[in-house]
């Protein structure tokens, strides 16, 4: 069975829209943490900054008008406007302060049995998985740059495509293990 997690009920989050040069969209551009090439955002989160401590990486790739939050390191991370404007509440406008709404999520952590979403991902070539290196056990293409996470990471789908009960398509992420005990409860598996 796969495992199912979701955010906690009530978890309130700062969260910003890129281009609206918020206080803390123009501290992480001077921190360097956000770039921004016209158009274009890059956001340097935890998971390229751990990809890549050379610090050559761009970073995940967002455009005005997407949004982003900022995790327990103080890293930005993007999310597409549509995806938030669909998933999120706001709370306090003033303060930037969101609530994403709570829905089950697949999920699936080293130990678990392969699941079909995870199976298509690592067939497919979304996820490669490195026995090799622990810290750097996961490895996808996500929002434009090479992003790895550590073995003990949670892959979180954000939406799994099935047809016929077959999976076509899916969309995720990594979820370091601190971001997803602080964040998120398992409601199955």
């Amino acid at each position: 069975m796969a495992r199912k997690i979701q955010k906690q009920h009530g978890k309130q989050l700062l969260a910003y829209e890129l281009g609206k040069r918020s206080e803390m969209e123009m501290w992480l551009i001077s921190q360097g943490k956000i770039t921004r090439e016209g158009d274009t955002y890059y956001l340097r989160s935890t998971e390229v900054v751990n990809s890549d401590p050379t610090g050559k990486a761009k970073g995940q790739k967002a455009k005005v008008g997407d949004f982003f939050k900022v995790d327990g390191e103080e890293n930005p991370y993007p999310n597409e406007r549509e995806w938030f404007l669909e998933n999120h509440r706001i709370v306090n406008p003033e303060a930037n302060i969101w609530e994403q709404m709570p829905k089950p999520l697949e999920a699936w952590a080293v130990g678990d049995e392969f699941t079909d979403a995870m199976q298509f991902a690592v067939d497919n070539g979304l996820i490669t998985l490195n026995d090799q290196d622990l810290q750097h056990y996961f490895k996808a293409f996500l929002w434009g740059e090479w992003l790895t996470a550590p073995c003990d990471a949670t892959v979180v789908f954000y939406s799994v495509t099935r047809e016929d009960g077959v999976v076509t398509k899916i969309d995720f992420n990594f979820v370091i293990k601190s971001e997803v005990e602080s964040n998120y409860v398992v409601i199955d598996g």
